[in-house]
């Protein structure tokens, strides 16, 4: 139904005001605080004061600038709106929408205008000085009004035959496609039953007759009789239906939904983004979901269908949005590992922090999780990613990093003398010519390590593995120094080599790699009321997480696809 949606706030990346170019459905992502919700509200209100102008009632819009109709729905809204003409000895009578969702209001077309072209070029003039005529096609969902639209008292109306409850009884093929979308998730056939005079949802354990539905007759009253309401079911269950029935219902073309995510547990989530794309593109409108949940995201994506993804953000008060390739996300929920360790959850954090592997993985995110329980200095809102092996870092934060999300590495000090320094570097979008300066001083300090073989390969071996067990503390001199400036050239790029070598390294006393989790852990200590418990200190791993805190809590980092180097 959109043809764009202009926001006032920029992308970071292009400095210039976000642009969308919606599909079938948009999938609203970020952190808590990042103007989702307010995106939605304003772009509800853009409908209800005029489309491509501010709404009288909220002039000072924070988010939305303003929308535009597709050339398509502007014309299949005019004759919507010609379809409603009641032809009377005055002229030609149209029930025009008010504004308010309903068509309380008519307007008369004269009677001069009496052929079908003269009656069409009135309607669209008419919307032309009325946009705010399109509110009847949409519809703003807001968290409990999805239980609201299963019960009509519920209903703020003058006219409750426009809500889906009674619309979809007008409409057999959506409405058999309510009804399998519930049975799939829920096991249950749905009865509409009208035996009383209103409609009220019933479930039954065996299938419903055809001629049941919305029917008040004798035989319909017997099978309802005795029938648990939906009202019986949980929060979760009962959204699930407001949801498939208001995107099933035909009416709406523009359907806003907060929350997607309310009520539901995770499978469910998944199972309804899957589907909400499906329908969206099947009922030719378009669906704007605000979601806090990787699940709706990642069942979105599973449709394989084209989708818009919006990611806004919230950077110290400042605000931004960035839309996003799909095919980039789609990254996080193909491969195994990165499913496993739920990276795609990064979208809706304000920070991330990739790791080598599961011992890094736990450890830092635990000091990190000291840290902010001591009102630390501490790494913001963050995801702690773990890639299960060395090389595959740069695969994790060059997406991240695309799409505006500070992501951080952290890697053994044996990156300095591996073969993926430079698939890292050029991931964290350090400039070719400064990786390959810091790569030679690396080979150069590496090669002046002292050694007890004579054989050229073994002496490589010797002083990687001298390097990979001291760090910073296997160099002197003029190499120490070389190196450090060379540690602290890549965490202003966002990538933290641990300066002790390896994590294990941060704990002496770890008696082997295998134990060393354990170990640190019953070290660090579980119980904050125990005087052993160990809060954060002013070196060691502590000051490293709080540098690599300064790094992504910086508006102007390094590596960084707005970073003006880049």
């Amino acid at each position: 139904m959109l043809k764009n949606i202009t926001l006032k706030i920029k992308s970071k990346i292009t400095g210039k005001p976000v642009i969308i170019t919606p599909g079938r459905i948009v999938v609203v992502v970020g952190p808590n605080s990042s103007g989702k919700s307010k995106f939605l509200s304003e772009l509800a209100n853009v409908f209800s004061g005029g489309l491509g102008t501010l709404s009288q009632k909220s002039p000072k819009h924070l988010v939305v600038d303003g929308a535009q109709v597709s050339d398509q729905a502007e014309r299949e809204f005019a004759d919507y709106i010609i379809s409603q003409a009641e032809v009377s000895s005055k002229g030609t009578y149209f029930a025009i929408p008010n504004g308010s969702g309903s068509h309380s209001a008519s307007t008369l077309c004269p009677p001069h205008c009496i052929t079908p072209t003269e009656r069409e070029q009135f309607v669209k003039d008419w919307i032309a000085g009325n946009p705010e005529a399109y509110s009847v096609w949409a519809y703003h969902l807001r968290g409990t009004m999805r239980h609201d639209l299963l019960h009509v008292h519920n209903l703020d109306t003058n006219n409750k035959k426009e809500f889906p409850l009674y619309s979809i009884g007008s409409d057999r093929v959506q409405l058999n496609i309510f009804l399998k979308l519930f049975y799939d998730a829920v096991g249950q056939f749905v009865l509409f039953d009208f035996t009383t005079g209103h409609i009220r949802i019933k479930l039954s354990q065996t299938r419903v007759p055809d001629e049941h539905q919305f029917s008040a007759s004798p035989e319909a009253r017997e099978f309802a009789f005795g029938l648990p309401g939906i009202e019986t079911m949980s929060d979760g269950y009962r959204s699930l239906a407001g949801l498939y029935l208001a995107c099933t219902a035909s009416k709406y073309r523009l359907l806003l939904v907060d929350e997607t995510e309310a009520f539901l547990h995770p499978p469910l989530q998944r199972q309804i983004g899957n589907q909400l794309a499906k329908l969206a593109n099947e009922n030719g409108g378009t669906l704007v979901s605000v979601t806090h949940s990787d699940a709706i995201l990642e069942g979105c994506l599973a449709s394989e269908l084209p989708l818009t993804i919006l990611r806004m953000n919230n950077e110290g008060g400042e605000f931004s949005a960035e839309v996003l390739d799909p095919d980039l996300v789609r990254i996080f929920t193909r491969r195994p590992i990165l499913r496993a360790t739920s990276a795609l959850e990064a979208l809706f954090c304000q920070t991330a922090v990739v790791c080598e592997g599961e011992s890094d993985f736990v450890v830092y995110s635990e000091i990190n999780h000291r840290l902010e329980q001591a009102n630390d200095l501490a790494v913001p809102d963050s995801k702690f990613i773990s890639t299960f092996g060395k090389g595959k870092v740069h695969h994790v934060i060059k997406p991240l990093r695309q799409m505006g999300i500070p992501a951080a590495a952290i890697c053994d000090f044996d990156l300095l003398t591996g073969e993926g320094f430079s698939a890292l570097m050029e991931a964290a979008n350090m400039p070719t010519s400064t990786h390959r300066h810091l790569r030679d001083n690396a080979g150069n300090a590496l090669v002046r390590l002292p050694t007890t073989e004579t054989e050229p390969a073994k002496q490589l071996a010797e002083r990687k593995k001298l390097a990979k067990n001291r760090g910073l503390g296997a160099f002197f001199g003029t190499d120490r120094v070389l190196v450090r400036d060379l540690l602290h050239t890549c965490a202003q790029y966002g990538v933290f080599i641990c300066p002790v070598g390896e994590i294990e390294q941060w704990y002496s006393a770890s008696t082997t790699k295998e134990r060393f989790v354990s170990e640190y852990f019953e070290y660090l200590g579980d119980d904050p009321d125990n005087p052993n418990y160990k809060r954060p200190a002013t070196d060691g791993i502590w000051q490293f997480m709080r540098e690599i805190a300064v790094w992504t809590k910086d508006p102007n980092r390094k590596g960084m696809p707005y970073d003006k180097d880049v």
